[in-house]
């Protein structure tokens, strides 16, 4: 029979919690991830695969979100993913010309 304690199971999605919202705040942000490229729920999904590929990886903190020290985290990762999209949404355009076209279909031209 499977035993499975509901303390095992707040740790996993605390565990899991961490770099879902680095990688959600990193979408929001992300020029690749518009809402005219990709859907709510696509990016949800995404964001969702993502987390399930990169959760293992690494070992998470095993913080409560309401803490004071679990705001600070939740804070903390959600300014990260932002300023990696953010960082992405300035490099984005000036350097793959792709990128003005994704976002201007009418514009198609060289970057000057």
């Amino acid at each position: 029979m499977l035993n499975v304690l509901a303390a095992d199971i707040i740790e996993r999605f605390y565990a899991f919690m961490w770099p879902m919202l680095r990688i959600s705040a990193l979408m929001l942000t992300a020029p690749i991830f518009t809402q005219n490229a990709f859907n709510l729920r696509l990016r949800i999904l995404m964001a969702l695969v993502l987390t399930l590929l990169v959760y293992p990886l690494h070992r998470w903190p095993l913080i409560d979100p309401v803490s004071a020290q679990g705001l600070l985290e939740v804070f903390n990762q959600i300014a990260i993913g932002a300023l990696m999209g953010l960082v992405l949404k300035s490099w984005w355009p000036r350097w793959w010309w792709p990128a003005r076209a994704f976002h201007r279909p009418w514009a198609c031209r060289w970057p000057t």
